[in-house]
């Protein structure tokens, strides 16, 4: 592993006015994706757009767009403060504690996929990806967002602290109910490319109450890779290509996914590429691919609809809920990274 330097950094971002909050944008002020993403984000007439895009023009200055925002209008993202890069990608944070990843130099061979997202928001602004920790006690569950973002937002829950870096990892840690959460993200060495352009995110779950309690944890991931919003994903194995909401349950979990920058799956095209299992990876108990616009309603339970094209593709990895008795501990990993121009999933199936 790389050693990594750990800096604050400020990011200028401009201000958000409430017209803007149901759109996503590109730095030139164009939207993400292909053409058949135009519609997307409570697009109203192409009209509007024109107005839009002339403001933009002034006021843009940063590649991923204004924050999101909830069905209720509320933001959700938060201008990124803290950094954790090495030459392939980084990874951006903010006291809130949520992340965002994106492309730094990428392969060295090639110069298209530089400086691109693999999440969305990078770089300017991080919130719509977000974790959910589930705890169970008797027959009273609750389930808590992991991490904050800019006001008006009330859903999540703040860390204890800030996150911090000792040089090589990025650590965040939060408390509730007696259950402890450590998140460590760092850079790991990908064994397809042999080159350090993976991030390994792991949670460390503490049971620190005296009784069993049940605990789980969702990790919500909006994609959005280089341009494309609505990445397709190539299941790892099966090469089934997924653009329509679907789910793995445990035993049927892949070991791994590609979203891809290209709608229609260009060999050449920029992927995000994530590992959920081998190595010390943790399988999910469950997986899903679901448009971003549903799924970031709720803090836990999705049911997929399997006829509903993705126009904003996100990914669900479920772990659990698991009992942990009193004192006992839990890490949960997975692995997230960049590749371009390798092609992995053969036989190719569309679903």
């Amino acid at each position: 592993m790389l050693p990594i330097d750990m800096e604050a950094q400020c990011i200028v971002c401009p201000s958000t006015r409430p017209i803007f909050q149901q759109l996503k944008w590109k730095t030139n002020g164009q939207f993400d994706g292909e053409e058949q993403m135009q519609q997307q984000r409570g697009l109203k007439s192409i009209a509007t757009v024109g107005i839009l895009l002339a403001v933009l023009t002034v006021s843009m200055t940063f590649a991923g767009g204004p924050p999101e925002t909830r069905s209720g209008g509320s933001i959700i993202q938060a201008v990124p403060s803290i950094f954790l890069r090495n030459s392939y990608l980084q990874v951006l944070s903010a006291p809130g504690g949520r992340f965002v990843i994106g492309v730094t130099q990428g392969n060295p061979a090639t110069s298209s996929d530089n400086n691109k997202r693999l999440l969305y928001g990078y770089p300017g602004h991080l919130g719509s990806s977000f974790s959910t920790l589930q705890i169970s006690r008797g027959s009273i569950t609750s389930n808590v967002i992991l991490g904050t973002a800019e006001a008006p937002d009330p859903t999540g829950l703040p860390p204890v602290a800030s996150p911090v870096s000792d040089g090589t990892t990025l650590t965040t840690r939060w408390e509730q109910d007696q259950v402890s959460v450590v998140e460590q993200i760092s850079f790991a060495q990908n064994p397809k490319t042999e080159r350090p352009d993976t991030v390994a995110i792991s949670y460390t779950l503490t049971n620190h109450s005296s009784e069993n309690l049940q605990v789980g944890l969702r990790i919500l991931l909006d994609l959005a890779v280089g341009r494309n919003d609505a990445a397709p994903v190539v299941i790892e194995g099966t090469g089934e290509r997924i653009t329509q909401e679907a789910e793995w349950l445990a035993g049927a979990v892949p070991e791994g996914w590609s979203a891809y920058e290209s709608a229609t799956f260009s060999l050449g095209s920029l992927k995000a590429q994530g590992q959920l299992s081998g190595g010390d990876a943790t399988s999910p108990d469950r997986f899903v691919v679901a448009d971003w616009d549903d799924a970031k309603e709720t803090a836990w339970d999705y049911s997929i609809d399997p006829g509903k094209q993705m126009d904003d593709s996100a990914l669900l990895l479920y772990y659990g809920p698991q009992t942990l008795a009193p004192g006992q501990t839990t890490t949960l990993r997975t692995y997230v990274g960049a590749t371009i121009g390798v092609e992995l999933y053969l036989p190719q199936v569309m679903r």
